[in-house]
């Protein structure tokens, strides 16, 4: 009986710190043209898709969301065409020219070994937008990597950490 109750205590005293027990994300974004750095927080870091909103220190606002791909199987083969793409999602004449195209925006050539995991969308409301494709994404040590251009031709790279409050 004293075990039993030793154990209830145990699992109310766990639940007490899981709530108290908080993730956030942070997320930074480095302009390669140039010398911004916009560095995010935001919560619900362990989640697979969620909305962002930040501003910037230019005083632009943005508001966007991100999705993680859940399952992570690769296929040497199968080659990049876009974020999530499989071979039936594009027609073979116009595979090619997603391929360029996706290899002058991004940096990252038909010959690459990476695959998209993730993808963000961003949206000032200085007309700003920034299209995000992950490359990199740890669900247990909640980081992730990636690349992004905007509509200004600007080209980011952009990484997050969880960090434990």
């Amino acid at each position: 009986m004293i075990r039993a109750i030793k154990l209830v205590l145990s699992f109310f005293l766990l639940i007490t710190f899981l709530q108290c027990y908080h993730i956030t994300s942070s997320m930074r974004i480095y302009n390669l043209n140039g010398s911004e750095k916009i560095k995010i927080d935001f919560n619900n870091a362990m989640q697979r898709q969620g909305e962002i909103s930040f501003s910037t220190d230019n005083g632009e606002n943005f508001e966007g969301e991100y999705l993680f791909q859940s399952n992570f199987t690769r296929n040497a083969k199968k080659d990049l065409i876009g974020p999530f793409a499989s071979e039936g999602q594009f027609l073979a004449d116009n595979e090619k020219r997603s391929k360029e195209k996706f290899s002058s925006l991004y940096g990252f050539g038909e010959e690459s070994n990476a695959k998209p995991v993730g993808t963000m969308i961003l949206i000032g409301d200085n007309g700003t937008v920034i299209d995000v494709v992950f490359y990199t994404f740890s669900f247990d040590k909640g980081t992730a990597s990636g690349v992004g251009k905007d509509n200004k031709g600007n080209v980011y790279r952009i990484f997050t950490t969880n960090y434990y409050e």
